[in-house]
């Protein structure tokens, strides 16, 4: 991402700096990752038998699920915007051989935000947004698999 091809002429002067948008990455889902895994993590400090003596607040899971969603928007729209806008930019990053691989941090955050839902708001999710949120998971990684077969 960094290199042109011989075919790609820098449009950017190199002494200016690059627009946010081009700056921000993919991988910043991984922000999301973090804080809704948090946000599970607390849920089952809070709920589980063999964690009660602890008497942890599940305030603490829906201060992080609430900041967790907030981010999750946050960064969604930036990187549409970035979608937009520099689609080239975010074609280079899926054919990226490492970078493809966050293309997938959405979707698991989205996972961990349903799997993370504080009691008081849900107690059981139901099974069909299990596998509307796995069907995108899915194809996208018979995509990267198929890319790794046919080594392109």
């Amino acid at each position: 991402l960094d290199t042109l091809r011989p075919s790609e002429e820098l449009m950017l002067p190199e002494d200016r700096r690059w627009p946010f948008l081009l700056r921000f990455q993919v991988s910043s889902f991984g922000i999301c990752l973090g804080v809704s895994s948090q946000a599970i993590l607390w849920k089952t400090l809070a709920t589980s038998a063999s964690t009660s003596f602890l008497h942890v607040s599940l305030i603490v899971n829906l201060v992080l699920w609430s900041v967790s969603i907030a981010l999750m928007l946050a960064i969604t729209l930036i990187y549409a915007l970035k979608l937009i806008l520099y689609f080239e930019a975010v074609r280079r990053e899926y054919y990226h051989p490492i970078r493809v691989n966050f293309f997938f941090a959405p979707f698991i955050a989205i996972l961990f935000l349903a799997q993370g839902i504080p009691p008081s708001h849900f107690k059981h999710v139901p099974h069909a947004l299990w596998y509307f949120l796995m069907t995108p998971f899915l194809l996208l990684e018979l995509k990267i698999y198929g890319q790794w077969m046919s080594g392109g």
